[in-house]
């Protein structure tokens, strides 16, 4: 798997700043644990959510994977309910000091808006969708610790 930095730390010093921000950061290559035993999963794993947040041993570390293997990850009205309160929860968390988002369907990050769920939509409610969407993008942005998507 391959991770990229989304979001870099902001840095007091200025030289270090001004080297940053000219040099593209390097993928970083991580391994996880196949399975919710091994990967230290909460519950919320076994109730069916399409994202699930789990901790590093020492629950520095959260860990927010997308599992919706049937459509590619694409973001259904289900799946970014789940985004949005994963997202909620970690940025509350204070042990966490970074975030790793990544999907649990091999060879897939997420295929972008579920379109079949879209089409069904009414323009009210795609409007709705996508201002909810988005606001879900800003709140991973904002989160107030490194986040990383982990792409396989």
């Amino acid at each position: 798997m391959m991770a990229l930095l989304l979001r870099r730390l902001p840095c007091s010093s200025p030289s270090l700043l001004g080297h940053t921000a000219r040099r593209p950061l390097a993928p970083l290559h991580c391994r996880f644990s196949s399975t919710a035993s091994e990967a230290g999963q909460s519950s919320s794993q076994s109730t069916g959510l399409l994202v699930s947040v789990s901790k590093s041993k020492d629950s520095t570390i959260s860990v927010i994977s997308l599992q919706r293997p049937e459509a590619k990850n694409a973001i259904s009205s289900a799946l970014l309910y789940d985004l949005s309160n994963a997202v909620e929860s970690v940025r509350h968390d204070e042990q966490t000091r970074a975030v790793i988002v990544r999907s649990r369907v091999p060879r897939v990050f997420c295929a972008g808006a579920d379109l079949k769920e879209r089409a069904k939509m009414s323009e009210s409610d795609a409007r709705v969708f996508v201002s909810k969407l988005r606001a879900s993008m800003t709140a991973i942005d904002r989160l107030p610790q490194p986040t990383i998507a982990c792409i396989d």
